[in-house]
C-alpha cells in the first residue's frame, strides 16, 4: 500500500498485513482487551488532541502499560521526548492525533489501532507508512462506531466550512468518508475493497487474512435459501426488536420466558428450524449479518433488523406482524423504521460528543421518534415536530434532513 513500494515489495507487504474492523459503542474496553491480544509495539490513532491525551491516562491507568502521545497540540521538545520514549521501547503504546512524517518512528510497528473511523481511504492507507520494518505479521484495526461518520462529517465541514471557493472540497470529502464507511461496513474481502478504491489490481476474489475472509472460512455454511427466507421472515414479523439469542429460541421452537412473555410463540416461523442445533442458527444468523442481510442496532442489548438487500429477499413472502405486549406496542398503525431509527441515534450521539452534553439534550427519545415516524424534507416539516425550534434546526437540521435523503436513496438502491 506504501507508495514507495515496487510492486514486489508491495505485495510482500500486504501478505503481511492483518486487516480488521471491530464494530460497536464500547470502544474502550475493546480497545484494553486489543492491547493486551496485539503484539507491541503499537500505535493508536485517535481523532484529536483531547481523545489522545484521555486515552493515554486511561490505559495507562487500567492495563499498567507504559504509553506515550505525540499530538499537534504539544510543545515540539515535548513531542520530540515522547517520540524517543517510545523508539528505546521503554513504552509500549504510542498515541497519535494524526501520523506524521516529521515525527518519524525507527522501530518496527506491530500494530495500528485507528480509535475512531478515519476520514478517507487515502488517510487509511497512510497510516500504513508507520510499519517502518516488516517483522512478522501487522496488525490494523479500526474501532468503528457508526456515530464516528457524523463526528468526521462535522470535522469536515469545520475544515472546509461549506463557504463557495471550498464546495468542491467539501463535497471531495464527504465522497471519501463514504467510501471510508463502506470499507468499515463492507461484508466482502477488505485488502480486495482498498485495491479497488485505489486503482490497483488484486489477483483473487479474497485475501484469506482479513477479518470478513477469515469469518467467511469459519462459516462456509451452505444456507438454503429456506433457511435465510425463515429468518429473515422470524425477524421481520418479530417488528425488529429482538436479538439472536431469542429469535434463535423462536426458531428452534424454544418456549423461553422472553419467548412466552412476548407471545413469540404464536410467531409463524416459531419452531421451523428445531431440527437444527443452536449453533448452526447462530451461524445461520452470523452470515445473514456478513452479508449484509441483517444489521444489528447498537446499545447493551442489540436487536437485528432487515437492510435494504433483505428488504429485496423479503418481497413477496407473506408475514404477519405479531401483537406485542403493550410495553412494546407503538401507537395504533405507528411503524418505526429500525434501520432509519438507528441512524438518528447515531447522528445524535455524534452531536452529543461533539458538544459534551447528555444525548436526551441534543433531542429528546420522543422528538428521535417522531422525526423517524414523519420522515420530514423540508426545514417546514422539521418545525412541525413538537419540541423542534429555530435553535434546533441551526445546529441539526440540515445533518437530520441529510440522514432521511441519504437513508431513502440507499433503501431505494437496495430495492432495486
Amino acid at each position: 500500500m506504501c507508495n514507495s513500494f515496487s510492486p514486489q515489495e508491495r505485495e510482500n507487504f500486504i501478505s503481511l498485513l492483518r486487516l480488521a474492523v471491530s464494530l460497536g459503542t464500547a470502544k474502550d474496553s475493546k480497545l484494553v482487551s486489543l492491547i493486551h491480544k496485539l503484539p507491541p509495539p503499537g500505535i493508536i490513532i485517535t481523532i484529536d488532541e483531547e481523545e489522545a491525551l484521555y486515552l493515554v491516562e486511561y490505559l495507562q491507568h487500567i492495563t499498567k502499560i507504559q504509553c506515550t502521545v505525540a499530538t499537534v497540540g504539544l510543545l515540539p521538545e515535548d513531542n520530540q521526548k515522547n517520540r524517543e520514549l517510545f523508539n528505546s521501547s521503554k513504552a509500549a503504546v504510542m498515541i497519535l492525533d494524526q501520523p506524521s512524517s516529521e515525527m518519524p518512528i525507527s522501530i518496527p510497528i506491530r500494530s495500528i489501532i485507528h480509535y475512531s473511523l478515519p476520514q478517507s481511504i487515502k488517510e487509511y492507507i497512510g497510516s500504513f507508512q508507520l510499519f517502518t520494518h516488516t517483522i512478522g505479521e501487522l496488525f490494523s484495526v479500526i474501532l468503528y462506531d457508526p456515530a464516528d461518520r457524523y463526528i468526521q462529517e462535522e470535522l469536515i465541514k469545520r475544515r472546509w466550512n461549506s463557504e463557495r471557493e471550498n464546495l468542491q472540497q467539501f463535497q471531495q470529502a464527504l465522497i471519501e468518508l463514504n467510501e471510508m464507511e463502506e470499507y468499515a461496513v463492507c461484508s466482502a474481502c477488505r485488502m480486495n475493497f482498498l485495491y479497488n478504491t485505489v486503482g490497483w489490481v488484486f489477483n483473487r476474489e479474497e485475501c484469506g487474512i482479513c477479518d470478513n475472509c477469515r469469518k467467511r472460512s469459519v462459516n462456509q455454511l451452505l444456507i438454503h435459501t429456506t433457511f435465510v427466507k425463515t429468518t429473515l421472515r422470524c425477524v421481520a414479523e418479530t417488528r425488529e426488536k429482538f436479538g439472536v439469542t431469542v429469535l434463535t429460541d423462536v426458531l428452534r421452537g424454544i418456549t423461553s420466558k422472553r419467548v412466552k412473555e412476548n407471545n413469540l410463540h404464536c410467531a409463524s416461523t416459531f419452531g421451523k428450524l428445531k431440527s437444527e442445533s443452536i449453533s448452526t442458527v447462530k451461524k445461520v444468523f452470523d452470515t445473514l449479518l456478513q452479508e449484509g442481510m441483517l444489521r444489528r442496532t447498537m446499545g447493551t442489548y442489540p436487536t437485528l433488523y432487515l437492510t435494504g438487500i433483505g428488504k429485496k429477499l423479503m418481497q413477496g413472502e407473506m408475514f404477519f406482524p405479531l401483537e406485542l405486549p403493550k410495553r412494546m406496542k407503538l401507537k395504533d398503525n405507528e411503524y418505526i423504521d429500525r434501520a432509519l431509527m438507528e441512524r438518528m441515534r447515531n447522528y445524535r450521539r455524534a452531536q452529543a460528543k461533539l458538544l459534551n452534553v447528555p444525548a436526551f439534550k441534543v433531542f429528546s427519545d420522543s422528538v428521535l421518534k417522531e422525526i423517524v415516524l414523519k420522515c420530514p424534507h423540508t426545514k417546514e416539516e422539521l418545525f412541525g415536530i413538537s419540541g423542534f425550534g429555530e435553535q434546533k434546526w441551526l445546529l441539526f437540521g440540515e445533518g437530520i434532513l441529510r440522514i432521511i435523503r441519504s437513508y431513502q436513496a440507499d433503501t431505494s438502491k437496495g430495492a432495486e
